[in-house]
């Protein structure tokens, strides 16, 4: 009961008029449980006899996992640390010639910060669709609904992380950088996409959808 009073004190912290916790944090909470859905898979998997030609596997793989659980969390909370330091600097004073130089290269400073967070989960989200999609093949498949929420959480995280990063984009004057970060966040988003697409229609195969 507890864990699920933090969560419902996050979740209304996320519908109030305050700018976070945001769409990073969440991007990040999302993520980290699509993680652990797949943790689970892979706990229902190891020990068990039917799967023993798979142990070594899930064992790696449920390390993985756990891990990203725990780096995606500090991420989230990470990105509301980052965008109060946002708010700072578009609350800065713009009344001189001065004061606008200062407080527009406040916010680049910030929005460079801030578009960090949401870059890093979306690196952590293809590592965990990779992990995700090996182990759609082997894992326990009394959990593929599971596993295919596992998939659809990540996949659902990365893209609001795409957009995260895209909001900050328009705040970068140093064009070769952009230019680098949008290659970057097209091809993690192309990946991780294809990896959770190809986990459904597994899934979708081995529970008989069409």
């Amino acid at each position: 009961m507890e864990a699920l009073l933090d969560i419902e004190n996050y979740i209304h912290a996320v519908a109030s008029g305050e700018p976070v916790p945001g769409g990073g944090s969440v991007a990040g909470v999302v993520a980290s449980l699509g993680a652990a859905l797949g943790a689970m898979v892979t706990n229902f998997t190891i020990g068990k006899k039917k799967f023993s030609n798979h142990q070594k596997k899930a064992e790696e793989t449920v390390l993985i996992l756990n891990d990203q659980i725990r780096k995606l969390m500090d991420l989230a909370q990470k990105d509301i640390n980052t965008y109060t330091t946002v708010a700072k600097a578009y609350a800065l004073p713009k009344e001189t010639e001065s004061d606008k130089k200062i407080r527009a290269q406040a916010i680049e400073n910030a929005s460079e910060m801030a578009l960090k967070v949401p870059f890093e989960i979306m690196k952590m989200a293809t590592k965990v669709s990779d992990a995700l999609k090996d182990l759609s093949q082997y894992g326990n498949p009394n959990l593929d609904s599971d596993m295919a929420g596992a998939a659809l959480l990540i996949n659902a995280a990365s893209e609001t992380c795409f957009f995260c990063v895209y909001a900050n984009i328009p705040f970068i004057k140093d064009i070769e950088k952009v230019n680098a970060i949008k290659k970057n966040i097209h091809d993690m988003r192309s990946q991780v996409n294809s990896d959770c697409q190809k986990i459904v229609t597994t899934v979708s195969y081995r529970m008989n959808i069409s």
